[in-house]
């Protein structure tokens, strides 16, 4: 019997470990710009302190939480030279989220990001990111890509960039088609996944299967009522 109870004991562990495995599944934070090719650098827009970025509208379907916030290094041929504040504004200029990224904050991919505290961006609606470039202007940001790869949660709308001499604001003024500006990115979880044609299992429903599991096991176990004899045929 007792014997018996162990072999439960692990089967239970091992089925249940796997099912908190399976629901916690597919919560890792993504970059919005993942990659870009041909563009140009710049060290500035028109040489006065701006904010530079790009507008973007959240996928229908697809509420984003934003976790972080970055600004472009390409260390080790460009590390970034000074410290950029970076935010997310509506459409209406109401600043959403900001934070200061530093010259040693944590680099991922060729962008440094500093965390913030998360805040949600709604599906269906268009927001524009900037960070502000400003004296002595030590970094580049590129712009001018002539292909660029972004998250399917999110749709590339175009360059951004402020008045002249506007220092840290909302970039309103929007190139739609132009691929860039990319100083500024954010990293973010999906709220809602975007479903493919081919649509993947979701954590649930592989949690669900998991706890299926462990009810047969314990049905069989237990002799439970679907036990036949052996060498029974079902008609």
């Amino acid at each position: 019997m007792s014997k018996r109870m162990s072999g439960w004991t692990r089967t239970t562990r091992c089925v249940a470990s796997l099912c908190v495995a399976l629901c916690s599944a597919g919560a890792s934070a993504s970059p919005a710009v993942v990659s870009f090719t041909g563009f140009s650098s710049y060290p500035n827009y028109d040489g006065t302190n701006d904010t530079i970025g790009w507008e973007f509208t959240v996928a229908p379907g697809a509420g984003i939480t934003v976790d972080s916030l970055g600004w472009l290094d390409t260390t080790p041929g460009t590390p970034l030279g000074q410290s950029h504040e970076v935010g997310i504004w509506n459409l209406s200029g109401q600043l959403l989220g900001s934070t200061t990224v530093q010259t040693t904050d944590p680099l991922t991919g060729s962008f440094r990001y500093d965390a913030v505290t998360p805040f949600v961006l709604a599906a269906g609606t268009t927001y524009v990111i900037g960070g502000e470039d400003s004296s002595p202007f030590s970094d580049y940001y590129e712009s001018g890509a002539s292909s660029i790869t972004v998250d399917p949660a999110i749709v590339f709308d175009g360059a951004a960039v402020t008045a002249a001499r506007a220092g840290f604001a909302a970039p309103l003024i929007v190139t739609a088609g132009d691929n860039g500006r990319f100083g500024p990115n954010f990293d973010f979880t999906s709220n809602v996944v975007v479903t493919s044609s081919v649509p993947e299992p979701s954590p649930l429903w592989l949690c669900m299967a998991g706890l299926g599991m462990l009810a047969l096991v314990r049905m069989r176990r237990s002799g439970g009522p679907a036990r036949f004899a052996r060498g029974t045929r079902l008609a």
